[in-house]
């Protein structure tokens, strides 16, 4: 039997989402503060993709109730990294070529980088925030 991929979960037969995303590897984690009332979030262990990258941590956001995540997306899913791979770690959401898009369940994907010390080798080098804003 072959491993079920994410588009058969989300089509296939009658069983619960949960059995669903359990047979794909993934753990449902419960998050601290306000965030755990917006969202379900799913976790699974990926291997290294190769020499000099961490293994990767995939994580699958689906909001509570009907519909997509609103403006607050963002910092949402700040949140939700910090609080599974670090503070200190990077995470990426990727906005795919068609052939590979999933758009079936509202649900929203990161990979995140479990090793503090790794960076991406592209992207912002310096932290630049505005404490306040109008």
């Amino acid at each position: 039997m072959t491993q079920p991929t994410l588009a058969d979960a989300i089509y296939e037969d009658n069983r619960s989402n949960i059995q669903k995303m359990r047979d794909l590897g993934f753990r449902r984690i419960k998050l601290e503060g306000p965030v755990n009332r917006k969202v379900w979030v799913w976790v699974r262990a990926l291997p290294s993709p190769g020499p000099g990258w961490p293994p990767i941590l995939h994580i699958a956001i689906q909001k509570r109730g009907m519909g997509r995540m609103g403006v607050d997306r963002w910092d949402t899913f700040m949140e939700i990294k910090n609080q599974i791979v670090g503070e200190n770690c990077e995470a990426v959401e990727i906005y795919p070529a068609d052939e590979r898009l999933h758009d079936a369940a509202n649900m929203y994907h990161l990979w995140g980088f479990a090793s503090g010390d790794f960076r991406l080798p592209f992207g912002l080098q310096q932290r630049v925030v505005r404490e306040v804003w109008p």
